[in-house]
Parts: structure tokens; C-alpha cells; sequence
């Protein structure tokens, strides 16, 4: 029952406007309330028993699935930390192979340069973090272009979550949100550039012709959602300001690969 009243309170990472689980906590529900009454029709007493089971394995499967839900978003973390461990290494080697300049920097400067690269936008797309993690193993031809991959990932990110917190916070859209778009098709397209140079360091197989393939066309569609869905919060601006002198419209071409489900993953 702990399990029911704090989605009801909002105590747990279920919400109830998710309406996926909570269709399958109505299913399981309907499904033994309709076995039960079938086989013991008429018996009020038993009804109430029924009752009080029905909400003690629906409160056993919520908290399992809250259990589920848990381990998932540490393992997003834990994915996310190494990443952002990769970009420390790789920093480190760049401030070890600089010599004489490195050594004239002061203890504040070496951490601000530690600071401008933390990834502190990626959270907001799990998905990019899984994908970036799953290829890491693959860095270690042209770690580089990953960091800059990474880079330019988190700064598209970055964008798309300064867009959604000014909104947030003043019922608007910033003005300069159409240079913040166009300014994430760069990204974009260099961060496609980085993944490019990136894959094709690494030594090929037919197997991994197929394996790499598949990753540039995993990237593209994961890094077009982002991109979109700042397309989308442009157009919305327009709408909601009007078209005047002062408009400024972005080509934007987001053709991408098929994409057969938001879930299909082709990191393994």
C-alpha cells in the first residue's frame, strides 16, 4: 500500500501520467478481480478479501518496478561519470604533452579549464549517454574526436536545456533562440564530422563495416531528436510572437535515417 500512496503523492519516480505502467498496473488488476469473481461468484466476503490481494500484488509490482527504475538511473550515472572520466583523461593528456605552458598555469586556471569541460547537459538525453558509453571502448583509436564528439554533444544539449529553462522561468522563448538553432545545426553537423573521423580510425572487418555503420545512423537519428525538438520550440516562438521585420527563418533540413522505434538501440 506504501507503494500506491506515494505515487499518489508524488513520493516516487512513477508517476501517475505514466500511462504505460499504469495501463499495466489496470491490466493486472482487471485480469485477477475477473479470475477470482469468475471462479467465486456472489461471495461478498470473499470480494473484499480479493480486493485487499488485488492491491497487495499491484503494490508488490509498483515497488518492484520503482526498484527497476532505480538500478536503470544508476546506471545511467555511473555510464555518464565514465564519460565524463574519459574527457579528464583526456585533458590530462593534453596539459601533460603542452610542456612549458601547462606549467605556467596556476592551480585556478587548471581548474576552470576542468569546469569548461564537464558534460553537464548530457543528463537530459539517456539515451545519448548509453550510445556514447557503448562506444567507448572504441576511443582508444582516435580519442581526439571522441572528446570533441562529447564536446559538441553536451553543447547541443546545452542549448536545447537553456531554451527549456528560460521557458520555464519567464513564459517565453530567449530572443536569440534562432541564432541558439542555428547554432546547434553546426554542432550538429560538426559532431557527425567527429563521429566520421572517429569511426574510420578504427581497424575494419565486414563485421565492423556493419557495427560502425550502424553507429553513424544510431547518432544521427539520437542527435536530430535534440536538434528537432529545438525546430520545434523556434516554430512555436514564431506562432506565439507573430512574423514581422524582425523574424528570422532557419533552412532546416532533418532528414534522417529510418528510425523504427524511439527505443531501438544498435549499441550491444
Amino acid at each position: 500500500m506504501d507503494s500506491i500512496l506515494n505515487i499518489v503523492k508524488g513520493g516516487s519516480d512513477i508517476t501517475l501520467s505514466d500511462k504505460n505502467f499504469l495501463m499495466k498496473v489496470i491490466v493486472i488488476s482487471a485480469l485477477i478481480v475477473f479470475a477470482f469473481t469468475y471462479i467465486y461468484p456472489n461471495n461478498y466476503g470473499f470480494i473484499i478479501i480479493l480486493i485487499v490481494f488485488t492491491l497487495w500484488v499491484v503494490s508488490n509490482y509498483i515497488s518492484y518496478s520503482e526498484k527497476s527504475i532505480g538500478n536503470k538511473n544508476n546506471q545511467i550515472m555511473y555510464h555518464l561519470n565514465v564519460l565524463q572520466e574519459t574527457v579528464n583523461v583526456h585533458i590530462d593528456k593534453k596539459l601533460r604533452n603542452s610542456g612549458p605552458i601547462a606549467s605556467k598555469l596556476t592551480q585556478k586556471q587548471v581548474n576552470e579549464i576542468y569546469n569548461n569541460n564537464k558534460l553537464s547537459s548530457l543528463y537530459i538525453d539517456s539515451n545519448l549517454i548509453e550510445f556514447l558509453y557503448s562506444i567507448k571502448q572504441l576511443s582508444e583509436w582516435n580519442d581526439s574526436e571522441f572528446y570533441l564528439l562529447l564536446k559538441g554533444t553536451n553543447n547541443i544539449l546545452r542549448l536545447r536545456k537553456e531554451i527549456e529553462e528560460y521557458y520555464a522561468e519567464n513564459k517565453k522563448y530567449p530572443q536569440n533562440i534562432n541564432e541558439m538553432f542555428e547554432q546547434s545545426l553546426m554542432l550538429r553537423s560538426n559532431t557527425i564530422n567527429n563521429l566520421h573521423r572517429f569511426i574510420f580510425a578504427v581497424p575494419k572487418t565486414n563485421m565492423m563495416y556493419d557495427y560502425t555503420n550502424k553507429i553513424i545512423k544510431r547518432y544521427m537519428v539520437l542527435i536530430s531528436r535534440n536538434t528537432d525538438k529545438i525546430y520545434e520550440y523556434v516554430q512555436d516562438n514564431i506562432k506565439i510572437t507573430g512574423i514581422n521585420t524582425n523574424t528570422k527563418f532557419v533552412s532546416y533540413n532533418n532528414t534522417r535515417p529510418y528510425d523504427p522505434s524511439h527505443t531501438a538501440d544498435y549499441y550491444t
